[in-house]
Parts: C-alpha cells; structure tokens; sequence
C-alpha cells in the first residue's frame, strides 16, 4: 500500500490477505458509462433509513438495475432465500439484525457466490476486519459516492472487468448539491425537510440529559451524505468523532445546529422558487390510489415521481417516506377531487 490510503485499496489488500480477492481481473470500465453492462442485474438493498433506500434505488434504476429495498438483515436474508439475486448492497448498522450477522448466516446457508458489498459510515479497522469475518466482497463509505459506488458493484458483478477508480468529488462549500445532482435529489431534500429537521433537536435534547444520540446522530450523518450536504454531513461526522472520543463537543453541536438551520433554509428557500406545480390528473390519482390501497411498493415509484411536479402531495410525504401506504391513502382521499384535471 502507498500512502495516502484510499479507502477502498485497503479492503482489496486485506482481501487478498485473507485469501478472499477477487482473481484477475484485465478490462477496465469507465464508472460513469456502465448501463449498457449493470443493466438488467437485481440488487438487494438492506437499509434501515428509508430516505437513503430510495436515494440508493433511484441511482440503481438510472443504471437499468432492479432494486428490491429491505430496511434490516433479517428481512435481507428472508430476501435472499425468497428470490434471486445478482448482489446485496449491506449497510452494517441495523436494527432487529446487523449487516455483519445477515451476510454470516448467507454464508452459513450457502450463498457462497453471492457478492455481498458492505455499507458503513467510515473506513475503520474494526469495521473492515468485522467485514472480512462475515464473508463481505467488497467495501463502501457513506457518503456514498455514485461513481464508485457503481464501480464497485461493476466490480463485483461484471464478469473478468476491473472498473476505473474515480477520484473522490471536491466538497462543495454551500449547504446545498449542484447541478444534475440538485435535480436528482430535489425530492428527498424536500422530504428531508420535513420529515426530519428536528434530528439536531433529537441529539440535542439525548445530550442535555445525559444519554446517547448514538440512532438519531447517525440517521444524520447517513441522510446528509447521501443527499449531497456535504457541510452539514461534515459537521455530524465531526460531532460523532468527538463524542466516540469522550473528548468536548459544545463548540462542535453549536456549529451542527448552525448548519442545519443554514441547510433547511436553502432547501426552503429553493422549494419556493421552483417551477409551478400542475393539478394532479384524474388517471394519476386513480393509479396511486389502487396503489396504495392494494399496499403494492410500486406506490412509491409513482408518488416519488410525481411529489416534485404536481400540487396537493404535500400531506402524503410523511406518511410515504414512513411506508405508511393507509395513511398516505386516507390523506390521498381527502384531496378535494375537483383540484384533479379531467382525462
């Protein structure tokens, strides 16, 4: 290994001291030109903040991948024997059972081929050697990125390819993503907003009583990394290091309440000067209602779909982030149906 460590180099190389590397490996892949090869693979995704499941399964699906979405190991690995799958993307801190516990018992009953790439919040040793005792393949940090998230799960599942390493994005200085990834993530911005702008209220108040922050501070650093605010995910990760560390963190929760109100003010302030809403039209309000009273998940994929663009969503997001489809449905009923655009 030469120094500076990239994270990933140093799962490979314990890999490959633990007798576990992947082989030889010859034609390289660029990671942003790879629907044409992940196109059509099924992945499990197992983890427990259902913000990050659909951030994970939106990036799946520009890729042409078939996600199936688990909040846990146990329902994982009741996953794995029900069906078939290409690969399994394990965030190790879960409730009910772990990452590490689920991916041992996939070994345990067989599923020695199937590639199972761990998910944590940091590259640390303890997480790596717990990786390599449960049988992962392979390794990736929140937050996570997309390019060398795709390169890894190339990696693992595209026969005799070694996919280009991507340097790491630069951090951006404002709260907020940019560009393509703004678009792309506007939607669960939105819904961060609302469903979760009181967590540093949560740390705050764990931490005033002489308790542990440990769900709500790590729901955070998850939520933040995957949706691009970089400041804000900077600022947690710092105050989870600290505490880890029993070392003083007044000064560092005082600058994580600072960023997020500054994060919640410009998703408020973009939220108010996007584009116009349409009415919502009578098929769609059809479909989404059978949808959700048949409690079918591809309820989900429509409303994300259409939260962004049509008017009078707003009361469902809580309920849908939550998977709360009866109660999305009595709110979806409650829509006068008068707003609704004639077929």
């Amino acid at each position: 290994l030469t120094k500076p460590v990239c994270r990933q180099e140093l799962f490979d190389t314990a890999l490959e001291a633990f007798g576990a590397g992947a082989g030889s490996k010859t034609q390289e892949l660029d990671a942003w030109d790879l629907e044409g090869r992940l196109k059509g693979l099924r992945v499990l995704v197992a983890e427990d903040i259902e913000l990050n499941r659909q951030i994970i399964r939106d990036v799946l699906e520009l890729v042409g991948v078939d996600a199936v979405l688990v909040s846990d190991g146990k329902q994982a690995v009741e996953a794995v024997q029900a069906g078939s799958f290409d690969a399994v993307l394990m965030d190790v801190q879960m409730p009910v059972m772990d990452g590490f516990e689920a991916t041992s018992q996939l070994r345990k009953m067989g599923y020695d081929d199937l590639p199972v790439i761990a998910i944590t919040a940091r590259a640390m040793e303890g997480d790596l050697e717990l990786c390599l005792k449960a049988g992962m393949n392979a390794h990736v940090t929140k937050p996570i990125s997309v390019p060398e998230f795709l390169r890894v799960l190339a990696g693992q599942t595209v026969s005799g390819a070694e996919v280009a390493a991507v340097a790491p994005a630069k951090r951006l200085s404002r709260s907020l993503p940019s560009g393509p990834e703004l678009e792309r993530l506007q939607p669960h911005l939105m819904s961060f907003s609302r469903t979760h702008a009181g967590l540093v209220e949560e740390i705050k108040l764990a931490l005033s009583q002489g308790g542990e922050p440990g769900a709500s501070l790590h729901k955070l650093v998850g939520l933040a990394g995957n949706l691009g605010l970089g400041t804000l995910h900077h600022a947690a990760l710092e105050l989870q290091t600290a505490l880890r560390n029993e070392a003083d963190y007044e000064v560092l929760l005082a600058e994580l309440e600072t960023t997020m109100h500054s994060a919640l003010k410009e998703i408020r302030e973009l939220e108010s000067s996007a584009s116009p809403r349409r009415q919502m039209k009578v098929e769609e309000w059809t479909e989404l209602e059978q949808l959700l009273r048949t409690k079918d998940f591809n309820a989900s994929v429509l409303f994300d779909s259409l939260v962004g663009q049509v008017e009078g969503l707003e009361p469902l997001v809580g309920s849908m982030d939550q998977l709360d489809f009866e109660g999305a449905l009595a709110k979806l009923r409650e829509m006068p149906l008068g707003s609704l655009l004639p077929e």
